[in-house]
């Protein structure tokens, strides 16, 4: 049964609005150019697609030339009584990917985090009629799978850094776990059974990586002394390498380097 425009219209505004957050990370952030423009995903066209819209989404390559082509077809692949074409998904959760691969894994992992931490459940429609609540309902999916696909991209880029600290491991895997459970806490009844799936998977995938990160890192120590002594004389001391002197100015942020303060941190090693 065909539901009224304006419920497939709100569903076309909130798939678009994604794919606008994902074009203002890509404006935000520093992309490498190479791996932006290699990127390529082949984006499906929808029921009765103008002949130009066809052939301007039938195949696009390039970060942001995927992301306009994506946006453009959205309108095409919402059907009143078909629903989403199941591109728009595979579409949209590949430009996250793409995009968090193409940016420096650090800066990916606290946009995308940040992103998915300040995307909101669509709130309850007050009007309980039958169009009134398909809509809330469909909203609802929307503004969940929207964080599914900053979380898809939140994984990419943490299974791509690299921790120099075994602090700073510990708490990539508590912030991991808290964001999807989070979200399974919102699974609920079968029809949620795909994506507690999906999302599980996806936490495990993550923890798994970053416990490893945890056991492979070098711990931080507290240096005591009672004396100030130079950073030079510190580095030849712990490491036996003059040239880390410099590594342990940076790390405490001290302002000159002839003499550290009488406690600061060093790696273990």
């Amino acid at each position: 049964m065909s539901r009224p425009a304006w419920i497939a219209a709100n569903v076309v505004d909130g798939l678009q609005a994604i794919v606008a957050e994902l074009e203002a990370i890509f404006s935000a952030n520093a992309v490498d150019a190479a791996k932006a423009a290699a990127f390529s995903v082949k984006v499906a066209t929808g029921p009765a697609p103008s002949a130009s819209t066809a052939a301007t989404t039938a195949s696009v390559a390039g970060l942001m030339t995927a992301m306009i082509a994506l946006y453009n077809a959205i309108p095409f692949l919402v059907a009143q009584d078909t629903g989403v074409d199941p591109s728009v998904s595979q579409g949209l959760i590949a430009i996250a990917c793409g995009l968090a691969g193409a940016m420096d894994a650090g800066d990916a992992v606290a946009a995308f985090g940040q992103t998915a931490d300040l995307a909101a459940d669509a709130a309850a429609s007050p009007v309980a009629t039958p169009n009134r609540a398909t809509d809330a309902a469909n909203s609802e999916i929307v503004a969940r799978f929207a964080r599914m696909v900053y979380l898809s991209a939140y994984v990419e880029a943490l299974v791509s850094e690299t921790f120099s600290t075994r602090a700073d491991a510990i708490t990539a895997r508590a912030d991991c776990v808290q964001r999807f459970e989070r979200e399974l806490d919102l699974c609920g009844g079968a029809r949620d059974i795909g994506a507690a799936s999906a999302l599980t998977a996806m936490r495990d995938r993550c923890v798994s990586y970053v416990t490893q990160a945890i056991i492979n890192s070098i711990p931080v120590l507290t240096v005591s002394s009672p004396a100030a002594l130079p950073a030079l004389w510190w580095a030849w001391r712990l490491y036996q390498d003059p040239t880390r002197a410099a590594e342990l100015i940076a790390r405490n942020d001290v302002p000159t380097c002839e003499f550290m303060p009488t406690q600061f941190e060093a790696l273990a090693t």
